[in-house]
C-alpha cells in the first residue's frame, strides 16, 4: 500500500491510499462513507490487489488522509467533480482498463450520481450498505437548524447522527477500532450537512441516467441506512444489469464482520466479470 494524492479542480491537493499488484487487469476507486475514512477498507482493497485489480481508496477532503478544514465540503458538485478528477486520471493512466466503483455508506451516493451524471466514466458500480436512504439522521428542529447555518454559518459544526459504534457492526474488536480510531469523524459543517441532503435531490434526478451495471449489497441487520428506500431508489436506476445481494445475518458494515470472504469474493467475481 502507498499514499498518493492529486489536485482537484479548485487547487486543493487530496490523499488516498493505493494498492497496485503487478499485472493488474481492473481499476477500482473506493469511497468511504460520511464518518469513515480509506483506512476501515484495507481489508477488501488488499483481497481486490491480490486478485487483479489496481485499488484506489480516496479519502473525501475533509476526512481521513485530508486534514484541512476537517468535516468541511464547499458543496456536494465539488465533491463530485473532486472524484471525476480522480476516475479520469487513473483512466487516462490505464486507458486499455474498466473502472469499477465501490462506494460504501454515504460514499454509495457520490459513486451513483457521478455514474449518472457521468455515465462514460463508469464501467459498473458496486454499492455496499449505500447511504442512498439514511434511517439514522438529524432531528427536525436540528435539520432547520443546518439549513440556515449552511447559508450564514456554513461552517458550524454538527454532530454527525450515527451515535454509536454498535450501529456500524456487532464484531466485538471492530467496535472498539471504531472507538479509538481518532480519524473518525464524529462533526460535520452545516454546509456539508446541507450539500448531503441536496446530493440526495440529485441521486432520485439522474437515478434513470445511471446505465453502468450495478450490483446492491444489502444487510441484513442494518441499523444506519433504510434498505427497503434503497431497493425503491435502486429500482429507478437506468441499468439494464442490476443484481441485489442481501446478507442476511449482517450489519451495516460488510468489510467489518467477523466472516468477511463471502463479501470479498463477491467483489472479486462481479469485477472479474465486468472486466
Amino acid at each position: 500500500m502507498e499514499i498518493g494524492s492529486y489536485t482537484t479542480s479548485d487547487g486543493r491537493t487530496l490523499r488516498y491510499r493505493e494498492w497496485r499488484p503487478e499485472g493488474y487487469e481492473a481499476l477500482v476507486v473506493n469511497l468511504h462513507g460520511i464518518q469513515s475514512h480509506s483506512g476501515w477498507f484495507a481489508g477488501s482493497c488488499e483481497h481486490l490487489a491480490r486478485n487483479g485489480a489496481r485499488v484506489v481508496s480516496v479519502d473525501r477532503r475533509g476526512s481521513g488522509l485530508n486534514e484541512e478544514d476537517r468535516g468541511h465540503a464547499p458543496g456536494g458538485r465539488q465533491l463530485l467533480d473532486d472524484l471525476k478528477v480522480i476516475v479520469e486520471q487513473l483512466r487516462s493512466e490505464d486507458p486499455g482498463k474498466r473502472m469499477h466503483l465501490l462506494g460504501v455508506c454515504w460514499g454509495g451516493k457520490l459513486a451513483a450520481a457521478l455514474a449518472g451524471l457521468h455515465p462514460e466514466l463508469v464501467d459498473s458500480l458496486m454499492l455496499s450498505s449505500p447511504g442512498l436512504a439514511a434511517k439514522v439522521r438529524p432531528g427536525r428542529a436540528e435539520c432547520v437548524s443546518i439549513g440556515i447555518c449552511s447559508l450564514v454559518w456554513p461552517r458550524r459544526l454538527f454532530r454527525i447522527p450515527i451515535d454509536r459504534a454498535e450501529r456500524f457492526t456487532s464484531n466485538p474488536e471492530r467496535i472498539e477500532f471504531i472507538k479509538n480510531d481518532p480519524m473518525r469523524l464524529d462533526q460535520a459543517t452545516a454546509r456539508l450537512m446541507a450539500e448531503s441532503k441536496r446530493l440526495d435531490w440529485l441521486l432520485k434526478k439522474v437515478a434513470p441516467r445511471i446505465h453502468a451495471p450495478t450490483l446492491l449489497m444489502l444487510s441484513g441487520h442494518d441499523d444506519i441506512v433504510d434498505n427497503e428506500r434503497n431497493r425503491r431508489i435502486f429500482d429507478r436506476f437506468g441499468s439494464r444489469e442490476k443484481q441485489i445481494k442481501t446478507f442476511d445475518g449482517a450489519h451495516h458494515m460488510l468489510e467489518f464482520e467477523p466472516d468477511t470472504s463471502q463479501y470479498f469474493e463477491i467483489l472479486v467475481r462481479w469485477i472479474k466479470t465486468h472486466s
